[in-house]
C-alpha cells in the first residue's frame, strides 16, 4: 500500500467554515491567487445582512443557504477594491507581515505570501495553527500602525485580550491589507471593539 498524500487546506477557506483542499502544493498556490487575491468584495444584497466575500461563489453559496435566494445577482454585488499590498501571516506562533511598497509591488508580495503560507504546511503545520485573529494581530504590525497599536492598552479603555471572528471583522482586515485608512486612532479603535467579547 502506498502512503497517503497530505491534503493542503486552504486556511483562508477555513476561516470561513468553508473547506478547501488539494492534493499538490501549486494547486493551492493557483487557489491561493485565484480566490484569496482578487482585490474586490462580494456584499450581501439582502437588507439587514451585511456580510461580504472574497469571491463570487462563496455569496452564492450564503445566498442559497442563509437567505435561501438565487434570484439576486452575484456579479451586481461585486465591489472594486484597492490591491492588497499587506499579508500577514495567520499561523499562531508567526509574526511574519509583509508590506509592498507600491501597488505596483503589490503582487511580487503576494506571491512571496502565498509561499510563506505553504512553507508552513511544509514544515507539518496544520490548519490547527491558524487563527484569523493571528493574521489580525500581524497586520496591525504593519509600519502605520504598529506603534498606535503597541499604545493601545494606554488610550483605549477595555480587555486587552482580544479576538476577532472572520464574519464580523472582514472589513478591518481589508481595510489593513490595503492600507485604507487615514485615522489610525479610530481604526484601533474599532479593532478593539470588534475583538473584544461580548
Amino acid at each position: 500500500m502506498s502512503p497517503k498524500k497530505p491534503l493542503f487546506e486552504c486556511p483562508f477557506c477555513l476561516e470561513l467554515n468553508m473547506n478547501s483542499s488539494t492534493l499538490r502544493k501549486a494547486d493551492l498556490k493557483r487557489h491561493f491567487k485565484s480566490f484569496h487575491h482578487t482585490d474586490a468584495q462580494w456584499l450581501c444584497p439582502v437588507r439587514s445582512c451585511g456580510m461580504s466575500f472574497d469571491w463570487q461563489k462563496a455569496l452564492d453559496h450564503h445566498l442559497k443557504d442563509v437567505h435561501g435566494d438565487t434570484q439576486h445577482s452575484s456579479e451586481e454585488a461585486k465591489v472594486k477594491l484597492c490591491p492588497q499590498v499587506v499579508f500577514g501571516c495567520g499561523f499562531i506562533n508567526c509574526k511574519l507581515v509583509l508590506e509592498a511598497s507600491s501597488e505596483d509591488d503589490a503582487d511580487k508580495k503576494a506571491t512571496e505570501y502565498f509561499n510563506h503560507v505553504i512553507n508552513h504546511f511544509e514544515d507539518n503545520l496544520s490548519n490547527r495553527e491558524w487563527s484569523h485573529s493571528a493574521r489580525i494581530r500581524n497586520l496591525m504590525r504593519q509600519k502605520a500602525v504598529e506603534g498606535h497599536w503597541k499604545d493601545r492598552k494606554k488610550r483605549v479603555a477595555g480587555p486587552q485580550d482580544l479576538e476577532w471572528q472572520s464574519h464580523t471583522s472582514t472589513v478591518l482586515r481589508k481595510l489593513l491589507e490595503t492600507r485604507h485608512f487615514s485615522d489610525v486612532e479610530s481604526l484601533i479603535t474599532w479593532a478593539v471593539r470588534l475583538g473584544s467579547k461580548p
